[in-house]
């Protein structure tokens, strides 16, 4: 039965014709370890750790990846890198144009620093293994889903709904307040009341922007089902299956190895501009 996390007690239920009895062992509690099974348990880890130490490429700057400030709140060089990563695997996979792509800033939860790139490295960046996806959405839905997911720039909260971008300019104006609509179906995330009143969308795939265009996002599967500030995706998805392919850590791989030459290129030294924050 579950228990919690990390082995911490192990669940025991025992049904014997009546009411079932259920009771918690501590792991700690337990005198002594199996030998062969931890044989087994080395092995995997030694095999697994050989292959995250393969180094893929290099940087010769450190990729932010930071919380705050950082990727929670700022565009950062990770972010571009791999927002643009995720738009060049779509492209690749599908063979057919991204017009923009959106990263949630929460599912990058480390730093790259200068020097080799591993596998491992990687995996820590991003250790959730999501889906990658491509959605059709409209210009009213893309420019809800960032005006909430910019909703606490300007304060002091910090929120992983925070987009990382390639394909898309926009700017936020810090000094309008959020103004909150109606909660989000089954979450405590504040809908915004008027989308666009501090967000404005300069372009989009090179198409300029219009609330009534449709345009093709490559993200993850955890925003694309709504996850984080992003409700207006979930729409669009139920509306219209998303694409799936491959998993995030993997277009990263991919990008570095393969569109980069196993080198970060210096156009990731700093943020690329792609959102400008006023009056924060």
């Amino acid at each position: 039965m579950e228990t919690g996390c990390y082995l911490h007690n192990i669940g025991v239920v025992a049904i014997d014709g009546g009411v079932p009895k259920g009771e918690l062992v501590a792991y700690g509690s337990f005198d002594k370890i199996d030998k062969s099974v931890q044989a087994i348990i080395d092995q995997e880890n030694e095999r697994v750790q050989s292959q995250l130490n393969v180094v893929l490429g290099s940087t010769p700057f450190l990729l932010d990846g930071n919380r705050a400030p950082g990727v929670r709140t700022q565009e950062t060089n990770l972010g571009d890198f791999i927002a643009d990563a995720y738009k060049w695997t779509a492209e690749q996979e599908l063979g057919t144009k991204a017009d923009t792509c959106i990263v949630n800033g929460g599912s990058i939860r480390q730093s790259i620093e200068a020097g080799d790139i591993s596998l491992g490295n990687i995996k820590t960046v991003m250790p959730f293994s999501n889906e990658l996806t491509i959605i059709n959405v409209t210009g009213a839905q893309l420019l809800e889903a960032i005006e909430s997911s910019c909703q606490a720039v300007g304060t002091n909260e910090v929120i992983g709904g925070f987009p990382q971008v390639s394909g898309i300019t926009f700017t936020v104006d810090a000094a309008i307040p959020y103004e909150k609509g109606p909660n989000y179906p089954e979450t405590t995330i504040a809908s915004p009341a008027k989308p666009g009143s501090r967000v404005t969308i300069a372009d989009v795939g090179g198409k300029g922007f219009s609330k009534d265009a449709t345009y093709s996002v490559a993200t993850n599967s955890f925003v694309s089902a709504g996850g984080d500030t992003y409700h207006a995706f979930k729409e669009a998805a139920d509306a219209q299956a998303p694409v799936m392919f491959s998993f995030d850590y993997e277009a990263i791989v991919g990008y570095l190895v393969t569109a980069c030459d196993h080198t970060v290129p210096n156009t990731y030294a700093e943020p690329q501009g792609r959102i400008t924050i006023l009056g924060a």
